[in-house]
């Protein structure tokens, strides 16, 4: 009788063993031989599963004895699976078969296996092979001494087990779990691979693999930084050749500026007129005003430690150990211009539609008005101490007296809506005139009951948009940068054509200053001389006109290159000196002198403040 059987099995031998009993102790298995000869007897006609699972109830703890033949070793823990068809041939067996270590009734026939994270053995490398548990010795895939099992997957080596079962009458029990079977229940096992469970190379493959991880992950931190320093290295690289090509293009601007306008007269061999005083530092400073009669300069920033927040700081040249901060009223924001009024009180104009009168004596805000519209510009009046000129970012002009605070005086419009970015004061007699400048150009107002709009100062033809004014007794300064598409040989006049403007970038590009002579009239402008220079393409910069009773009056202009304050001789625009530059671009450029003593120049960025005096 044939029959195939499916055995998945997988056992972990562990590292005690079981020994047959002594000869000593041949009573007791007398004693056990009725009930064993019972359960053989029972169990012929059955399947051997039945027994096997009678066996498994049975368990005499104390009859297993070692014996001489066995060593006293360390057991060796070792492991078989089997996964496959197991082919069972039935047969009698006699006794002499079973004694001589002949086949079995059963055989079992591994045809294919795998173990998992195992390592494999050839059948043929008994050195390598795992030991019978019983004798110690390698197992050997056929002969006597070949490997086979028994009903409960413990494995030893065939002759070694025989020699239990002649030991234990030919009923005996596992050595390891004291399960019962017989001799017709062990099994050969054809395995052409043993193999081996190797949690150690698991571990290792787990550790390499995480090792390998942990290397990606810094191969991909160190190829990153790389790359990082190399956009660093060519950003430096960049910069140090765009500021040698912007030295060489100034040196070659100052040249064509020597040869085309000449020289002025004692500048090339008279001392430098200004004197550094001090530096003062800030953060977020915006706008400046300096009142040369007590030497006092007043600068807008940001306020340390609250974000939005703007505040004033007072400083005195003549003691410069400390400096006042002074809260702005709620919603000021950013203050856009600050100017000294003749009484010597200052007034600002913010982004927060706010006009504001502090007083320099007590420092306090004396009077507050509130803007249509966000104010730009701010100046009062020298013939009327009571005047307030603002200009609006819509275009308008207002005009505020003191002494009326409910409302404006006046509210003109402008020729356009741009912002009015700066104002300043014509001093002419029995008439109220105002000087502005927005993107448009600088524009004359009439302030008198019944005046027109306001006229653009004539004979400048549309030069480019209008960033600065500076004003001082009869001359002004007006510059223009060039519009973004502008075909400046059709729209300019030959007079102020320029080189086509480079594209954008942080050294700004080349603009004009127009020297404009107030006429005899006291009304009107004629332009006098033409200069180019390097103008910032975002900022409405600031300049300013510093005159003297003994020399002539000079130009000063914040250069967006240079990032410092560079001064031109009037009128024929020959370049005077360059002052200390700053780290950032300028954003305000101030100039005031008092009735008696010398003048103060003040150049602002954001995070500095420099003053210096002129003699």
């Amino acid at each position: 009788m044939e029959s195939r059987v499916i055995y998945r099995e997988s056992r972990v031998i562990s590292r005690r063993g079981r020994q047959p009993p002594q000869e000593d102790e041949a009573d007791d298995s007398e004693e056990e031989e009725p009930e064993s000869e019972s359960e053989s007897e029972s169990g012929s006609g059955t399947d051997t599963s039945d027994d096997t699972s009678s066996s498994d109830t049975d368990t005499e703890p104390e009859t297993a004895v070692d014996p001489p033949q066995v060593q006293p070793q360390r057991l060796q823990e070792t492991s078989a699976v089997a996964v496959g068809v197991i082919e069972v041939e039935e047969g009698e067996e006699d006794e002499e078969g079973n004694e001589g270590g002949g086949k079995s009734e059963g055989s079992v026939e591994i045809l294919e296996g795998k173990g998992k994270e195992n390592v494999g053995v050839e059948s043929g490398d008994n050195s390598a092979l795992p030991t019978c548990p019983i004798c110690m010795d390698t197992w050997s895939p056929e002969g006597l001494h070949r490997v086979c099992c028994i009903p409960c997957g413990h494995i030893y080596g065939r002759s070694c087990l025989e020699k239990w079962l002649r030991k234990c009458g030919n009923k005996g029990k596992c050595p390891q779990c004291n399960s019962k079977f017989n001799p017709k229940q062990i099994i050969n096992l054809y395995a052409p691979r043993i193999v081996v469970p190797n949690d150690d190379l698991e571990k290792e493959v787990h550790c390499l693999r995480e090792k390998n991880e942990s290397l990606t992950l810094e191969k991909a931190r160190l190829l990153k930084e790389i790359h990082k320093q190399r956009e660093q290295l060519e950003e430096e690289q960049r910069s140090k050749k765009q500021k040698i090509r912007q030295t060489s293009l100034l040196e070659f601007s100052d040249q064509r500026q020597n040869l085309s306008v000449g020289s002025l007269p004692g500048t090339a061999t008279s001392p430098s007129r200004f004197f550094s005083l001090n530096e003062f530092r800030f953060d977020g400073a915006r706008v400046m005003a300096i009142n040369a009669s007590n030497q006092t300069v007043i600068v807008s920033s940001k306020a340390p430690g609250i974000p939005c927040e703007h505040i004033l700081n007072k400083i005195s040249l003549l003691d410069i150990r400390g400096i006042e901060k002074i809260k702005l009223p709620s919603n000021t924001k950013t203050v856009k211009d600050l100017c000294i009024l003749p009484n010597g009180n200052v007034a600002l104009a913010s982004l927060g539609r706010k006009l504001a009168v502090f007083s320099m004596t007590s420092n306090n805000f004396v009077f507050q008005y509130d803007l249509p519209a966000p104010g730009w510009s701010c100046c009062g009046d020298d013939a009327n101490a009571h005047c307030i000129y603002v200009g609006l970012q819509n275009g308008k002009l207002l005009v505020f007296d003191v002494r009326r605070t409910a409302h404006p005086v006046e509210c003109l419009d402008g020729l356009t809506t741009h912002p009015i970015h700066t104002v300043h004061s014509l001093n002419s007699a029995g008439t109220s005139r105002v000087l502005t400048a927005s993107s448009l150009g600088p524009c004359v107002w009439d302030i008198n009951e019944g005046a027109e709009r306001p006229t653009l100062v004539p004979g400048l033809d549309n030069p480019g948009i209008c960033i600065s004014l500076a004003c001082a007794d009869d001359n002004i300064v007006a510059t223009f940068r060039p519009r973004l598409h502008q075909d400046q040989p059709e729209t300019l006049p030959s007079q102020y054509q320029i080189s086509p403007s480079p594209p954008l970038s942080n050294s700004g590009k080349l603009g004009i200053h127009i020297l404009m002579k107030r006429a005899p009239d006291g009304i009107s402008f004629c332009t006098d001389q033409v200069c180019h220079g390097n103008v910032s393409e975002l900022r409405m910069s600031k300049s300013a006109i510093i005159c003297s009773d003994r020399n002539a009056p000079l130009f000063a202009y914040g250069d967006e290159m240079l990032r410092g304050v560079r001064i031109w001789g009037l009128p024929s625009f020959n370049w005077y000196t360059d002052l200390n530059p700053h780290r950032e671009p300028l954003l305000d450029l101030r100039y005031a002198r008092g009735s008696s003593g010398p003048g103060f120049l003040g150049s602002l960025c954001e995070e500095k403040l420099q003053v210096f005096r002129c003699i």
